[in-house]
């Protein structure tokens, strides 16, 4: 279950409710990064609308193993 309020340590996960469901993650500070569709990737802070549900940290385990970058191209 995600953590209320907005002191989400760096890295944290930060959850939205909506339509889809929608996920930022923070930078620490009341702060976080996120994808605001069509508008870009964007800065903002954490309790910037009113369906902001809490965070939670990120999972480490597993490990992400088979992740390799997309070749240039």
């Amino acid at each position: 279950m995600p953590t209320p309020g907005a002191n989400a340590p760096r890295g944290a996960l930060v959850f939205y409710r909506t339509n889809l469901g929608h996920v930022g993650i923070s930078l620490g500070n009341g702060t976080m990064i996120n994808d605001c569709g069509y508008a870009g990737v964007k800065i903002m802070p954490i309790k910037n609308t009113m369906h902001y549900i809490g965070w939670a940290a990120p999972p480490l385990s597993p490990p992400i193993t088979d992740w390799t970058p997309s070749p240039a191209g």
